[in-house]
Order: structure tokens, then sequence, then C-alpha cells
């Protein structure tokens, strides 16, 4: 099943987001052949410390965290 979605008029009134401006300015020289280095966005050269990795997927095992913080501790 296939079906046509038409954005909202609305959006056309949006500001235009700065990165993704920021990108296309970017891809644009690199295009005309200009050594860009970008720095709108991560792209790491180095893997993540093990460490790092270890401590991640412990918490990730850990049932405590499977669930939606309270909406309470999102106030300011």
């Amino acid at each position: 099943m296939s079906f046509a979605i038409t954005p909202a008029s609305r959006l056309n009134t949006l500001p235009e987001q700065f990165f993704a401006a920021l990108a296309a300015k970017a891809s644009a020289r690199i295009a005309l052949g200009h050594d860009v280095i970008n720095l709108g966005q991560g792209n790491p050269d180095l893997p993540t410390p093990a460490n790092i990795v270890d401590r991640m997927k412990a918490a990730s095992d850990n049932p405590l965290y499977h669930k939606y913080p309270r909406f309470a501790d999102f106030r300011s």
C-alpha cells in the first residue's frame, strides 16, 4: 500500500536549518574539487575506547535502564 504525503504549507515558513545549510556549502565546495575539512558533524577516525564500550554494554544489560525516566525528571 502506498500513498502520497503532502507536507503542510506552514513548513515553508520555518527558517533554514543552520547545519543543513553548512553541509550543503561543504558539499558544493567538495564537488568543485576543494579539499574540505568538515567540522559540522562528528566522524571519528579512531574507535571508541574499549573501557567505554564495556561500561555501555554493562549498563544496557541492567533492567533498571530499560524504561523511560519519570516525567518529573525533565521539569526545570
